[in-house]
């Protein structure tokens, strides 16, 4: 993702946000980056990548559908919920012997790419708890998305700046 040079709301570069390492929300959303959908980005789960892809592919789905009816064409991450899932990854990766990676240079943390910080690209986590946690945020109707209604469309690149109306 880092060599497309993705932006967000008001030209703002993933590359410069995630310059300390991936900050996302069930590695699926970016706080910032309205509308940007990973599947199996930083921060998920490692394990059975067809079912992990399975399971945020429904969550998206969901996610697009809710804001659809609720009105709203446009969502991100809270930053408060972006927050607490960096922090979560974090605390699962040092429960394990995973943390050592840097010292192996391990992919798994991002040392095998001189300059890149080490951080955790996975979540370590059970992947069940994982995507029991994705059905329940779904089912409790994102509530860590911040809902906003889209802008008109028009030709033409756009930033996300003009975004204006914000429902959470």
């Amino acid at each position: 993702m880092m060599a497309m040079d993705v932006r967000g709301r008001a030209g703002r570069s993933l590359n410069e946000y995630w310059s300390a390492g991936p900050r996302t929300y069930l590695g699926v959303v970016v706080d910032g980056f309205p509308n940007m959908f990973m599947i199996s980005g930083p921060q998920s789960p490692f394990g059975n990548i067809p079912i992990v892809i399975e399971n945020c592919v429904r969550w998206i789905g969901r996610a697009i559908q809710h804001a659809a009816a609720s009105g709203t064409g446009c969502v991100e991450a809270q930053p408060s919920a972006v927050d607490l899932w960096v922090r979560e990854t974090a605390d699962m990766f040092e429960r394990s012997l995973v943390r050592r990676g840097a010292v192996a240079n391990s992919w798994f943390v991002g040392a095998n790419v001189e300059g890149k910080p080490v951080a955790p690209l996975f979540y370590f986590g059970r992947a069940d708890a994982y995507f029991r946690r994705l059905e329940k945020v779904a089912d409790q109707g994102f509530r860590e998305l911040l809902h906003r209604v889209a802008p008109a469309a028009s030709p033409g690149r756009t930033n996300g700046s003009e975004i204006q109306e914000w429902r959470s």
